[in-house]
């Protein structure tokens, strides 16, 4: 009788500290982020040279959600934002809107940091240069004033093989 009482009891507390794997809920902010990866082509004119890109991303948002403005930093190369704009439409801003609404920062324009590294294996490796630092918080040769919400960085790495010959 005690083994079984014993058994029972075992049985019971198995039954409820053993849940199946959960895999988490994929908040809104890395719904953004995983748009933005999956849909950006590192432009080939930067990663044949290992050109990084270290830029700040401001973004502005209506009532409704719709951007507002989309800018970049001074330290952005022309050909990064070529390929932003070429995306825009399949980022998920919409997320990104709905995560600064779920923290109370909706009405404020935000930065969202990006730094892409690059490199092509056994030549060249990507750098931060004094550029990028010089004219990251430039925007229009102009420092950045005002009021922002600095938001969690996109953070990649980016590397290109070459064809064996």
């Amino acid at each position: 009788m005690r083994t079984v009482k014993s058994i029972l009891i075992i049985l019971y507390i198995t039954i409820h500290s053993v849940y199946a794997q959960d895999k988490g809920k994929i908040d809104n902010y890395q719904t953004f982020e995983n748009s933005f990866l999956r849909n950006f082509k590192y432009p080939p004119q930067l990663q044949e040279r290992c050109i990084p890109v270290l830029t700040l991303m401001v973004i502005s948002f209506d009532q409704s959600g719709k951007i507002n403005s989309l800018r970049f930093s001074d330290s952005a190369y022309p050909q990064f934002i070529e390929e932003v704009q070429r995306i825009r439409d399949n980022i998920d801003f919409e997320s990104l809107y709905m995560d600064l609404k779920s923290l109370g920062k909706e009405n404020e324009k935000v930065i969202i940091p990006i730094q892409i590294d690059t490199g092509v294996v056994d030549e060249c490796e990507s750098g931060i240069l004094q550029f990028d630092l010089m004219n990251l918080y430039l925007f229009d040769k102009k420092p950045l004033k005002g009021k922002y919400f600095l938001h969690k960085k996109i953070s990649s790495k980016i590397l290109m093989g070459r064809p064996i010959s």
